[in-house]
């Protein structure tokens, strides 16, 4: 995804050519489900040989850049907090300035410059406040010359969705804080990269005995580590990304409203998509109250499904949305996939009382 737009618009018009069947759909959403499983029992699932499903493999690894990684429990971790920052510069920094100031960063796992109504994002992973208060105050110190505007929000409860832990992220979490040690480090930087390694792969470039891995990943599932094993798009065949934030004036009957929303997530692709339109969806606090990252077509695409689909189910509650595409990534990865949204979907469960609000 380090790419500009222009070389993102070719690759995907060439993508957009091809015919993707209902068994690639499938085989992706299998994949984005469990990218561990194998040949043979994907070969069952779709009721086609195995040659058949290898073929399509490397197709799709190779149209869509598909990788395979892993859906991290983030709090079993001990990154307790998440935090995201959308910033807007009176002085637009360049590629390489905002490269500079985050290459090395191992609490940021994503970093994207932007085009919209704000210029950056940030999506920040710490052990505590005190961590995260420090690289705050460093990080502002740091983009002071871009008179920047700062919008913090900490993710309060995700919805759907989640954004990839970059191994160098990893490979720097507290040991103690996470009850991990270097070799479970190690296995799970080597499952983050590709997580269709086969224990004996993990074994020999571990130079560490077979069963030795097996009880280690064993045991690392029994610690709630891993939510799942899943996949990312690199050259995702849509190329508009886009990434808003929406705050409200709350009225009575939003919880009504929220519902609405939800539906409306579940059902916009319609029929089963190479990509959802809705890819991220989480509760924030602070700046903002939702986050959201989406894959469209197109600007007109992105604002008729985002920006005016939440005015007119949130009418009621004055909506203002911010609202940008990415630009260029310039740390991490988002997690683009096939993805069963209405099976996915975690509601909240407020205490409160529909009546009440």
């Amino acid at each position: 995804m380090n790419k500009t737009k222009d070389n993102i618009n070719v690759e995907t018009q060439c993508i957009a050519m091809k015919e993707y069947s209902y068994l690639k759909k499938m085989l992706l959403r299998e994949l984005g489900e469990n990218s561990r499983v194998s040949v043979t029992n994907l070969a069952k699932k779709l009721k086609c040989s195995r040659s058949t499903v290898i073929s399509n493999l490397k197709s799709l690894e190779k149209e869509l850049g598909l990788s395979y990684t892993v859906e991290f429990n983030k709090g079993a971790l001990g990154l307790e907090q998440r935090h995201m920052w959308r910033v807007k510069f009176g002085k637009k920094p360049t590629l390489q300035e905002i490269n500079d100031i985050f290459k090395n960063d191992e609490m940021v796992q994503f970093v994207a410059l932007t085009e919209g109504d704000f210029d950056l994002f940030l999506d920040i992973v710490v052990e505590s406040g005190d961590a995260y208060a420090e690289w705050a105050v460093s990080t502002a110190a740091k983009l002071l010359p871009f008179k920047p505007e700062l919008f913090p929000s900490m993710i309060a409860f995700s919805h759907t969705g989640f954004i990839p832990v970059p191994n160098d992220v990893l490979e720097h979490i507290n040991i103690k804080t996470s009850k991990l040690d270097a070799l479970d480090i190690r296995i799970l930087t080597l499952l983050n990269a590709n997580s269709r390694r086969s224990y004996r792969q993990i074994a020999r470039e571990l130079k560490e005995h077979v069963e030795t891995v097996r009880y280690r990943m064993r045991r690392l599932g029994e610690m709630d580590l891993i939510r799942r094993y899943s996949t990312v798009m690199i050259k995702p065949p849509k190329d508009y990304l886009v990434l808003f934030f929406v705050n409200y004036k709350l009225s009575p009957g939003i919880m009504g409203r929220a519902a609405e929303a939800q539906h409306y997530y579940e059902s916009a692709d319609g029929s089963l998509p190479i990509v959802n339109k809705f890819q991220y969806l989480s509760l924030v606090s602070g700046s903002d109250i939702l986050f959201g990252f989406g894959c469209f077509e197109n600007e007109e695409e992105a604002i008729k499904d985002v920006v005016v689909a939440h005015k007119n189910i949130y009418n009621e509650d004055e909506p203002t949305i911010h609202f940008a595409a990415i630009k260029n990534v310039i740390k991490g990865q988002l997690a683009i996939r096939n993805i069963d949204i209405a099976k996915d979907f975690r509601p909240l469960r407020s205490a409160v009382g529909k009546k009440q609000l």
